[in-house]
């Protein structure tokens, strides 16, 4: 079994997608960490998902809505939306956790 690879890239950046592609044929993890309030969140999942491989999976950690830590309430995802913008790139949901006291989780798998 090869050892695990940590990559930590910006998956917004096509040039970036290039090279990990030459690196990797496909993840079998990426991890989404307090990062989809950005400006282009199903952009960001989407590119995520193409670096997968087939039951690859997506954990997201995201600030809950009750906290007042975290991103303004007008730009931070709730749990709802992100499952709508994974299940439009192709992710299905296969377990929520919370994070208590100031997170939420959310694991994906491609299909």
């Amino acid at each position: 079994m090869p050892s695990p690879r940590r990559i930590a890239a910006d998956v917004t950046d096509l040039d970036v997608i290039q090279k990990i592609r030459n690196i990797m044929t496909g993840a079998d993890y990426i991890s989404l960490f307090n990062i989809l309030h950005c400006e282009e969140p199903v952009e960001l999942m989407k590119n995520a998902t193409d670096l997968l491989k087939i039951r690859g999976r997506i954990g997201v950690i995201q600030w809950t809505q009750e906290t007042e830590r975290g991103p303004s309430l007008e730009i931070r995802p709730n749990q709802e939306a992100i499952i709508r913008w994974a299940n439009e790139v192709g992710l299905i949901l296969t377990k929520e956790v919370e994070l208590p006291p100031h997170h939420f989780g959310l694991l994906f798998e491609k299909r």
